[in-house]
């Protein structure tokens, strides 16, 4: 955490091969915000590294996210 690098750590919950949703949580820590299905398509997880580079969202942050 001490680099001068930008880095980014995204922890999914369990992938799956079907479409987008568009739709998921992202949180810190161990306890999600409400209940989750843990369950994150691969697209959502590409679309939210594609969003996190393009909007320099999540700096030095390690994020979990679920559908």
């Amino acid at each position: 955490r001490e680099s001068d690098l930008e880095w980014t750590i995204i922890r999914p919950s369990r992938i799956d091969r079907k479409p987008a949703i568009d739709r998921f949580e992202t949180w810190q820590g161990a306890e999600p915000p409400r209940k989750m299905r843990w369950v994150t398509t691969k697209a959502d997880v590409a679309n939210l590294i594609v969003d996190s580079i393009d909007r320099q969202r999540f700096l030095r942050e390690a994020i979990n996210m679920s559908n």
